[in-house]
């Protein structure tokens, strides 16, 4: 709209083109500019980023019980009117092997048998990646590198995975810490005497999950694992 207001207040045609062309050039020295005048381009961006959110966590903070209900009506959520309901839970700290590098992001598989259990990464989400509940106990008192040991994966399809470390570790006693709804392990670490790293993605709700899974084109899934999500 600004590009049109300037083209139509030139005084003869030869000022209108000249201005039209100058136009089509604005949004790369726009892009180059940072670089130009010897600015990161990443940092300026990480920059605002950084700086909207906090004002934003500044502004949520302040908001009493009431405010939170009016800000996010519990209704408007599960009707669609606020978007996508979907959440990533760090359970545990993420464990990086190269402080240059970031940690992987995918679905993971969780099946069971009589001798063992099977939690790996897939490319996809299958039923075996979909879980109904999650329970767990960390390890010791508080601490900035938590690590699990005792997790009970419930699946949504039947069927339980639990992984005890109790014999080898002091577990901590009490309830148990627990997420309900519909989720996925999206980053999984175990060693030989605890979880180290444990991160989950999901929803309220299986609709609620695959509504979001098909907003965001995260992960494909499978016409068994939606035609599931669709009951829950």
């Amino acid at each position: 709209v600004v590009g049109f207001w300037i083209v139509t207040i030139q005084k003869d045609y030869i000022n209108g083109v000249i201005m039209t062309t100058a136009l089509l050039f604005i949004p790369e020295i726009d892009d180059q500019l940072p670089g130009l005048l010897g600015f990161d381009q990443d940092a300026i961006i990480e920059n605002f980023l950084i700086q909207e959110s906090k004002s934003e966590y500044n502004d949520y903070v302040q908001l009493t019980d009431d405010g939170v209900e009016k800000k996010f009506n519990r209704d408007d959520i599960e009707a669609g009117k606020r978007g996508v309901n979907f959440s990533t839970y760090f359970i545990t700290n993420s464990v990086e092997e190269d402080p240059n590098e970031h940690d992987y992001v995918q679905p993971f598989i969780v099946k069971e048998n009589d001798f063992a259990h099977e939690i790996d990464p897939s490319n996809f989400i299958t039923q075996d990646c979909l879980l109904q509940r999650i329970e767990w106990r960390f390890i010791g008192g508080a601490s900035v590198k938590p690590q699990i040991g005792y997790l009970k994966l419930t699946k949504m399809n039947g069927g339980e995975v639990i992984i005890d470390f109790s014999g080898v570790q002091k577990v901590e006693q009490g309830d148990l810490h627990h997420l309900h709804g519909a989720f996925f392990i999206s980053n999984f670490v175990m060693s030989s005497s605890a979880v180290d790293s444990l991160r989950v993605c999901g929803s309220p709700s299986g609709k609620e999950l695959l509504t979001a899974l098909d907003r965001y084109s995260l992960w494909d899934i499978t016409s068994d694992a939606a035609s599931i999500l669709k009951r829950f």
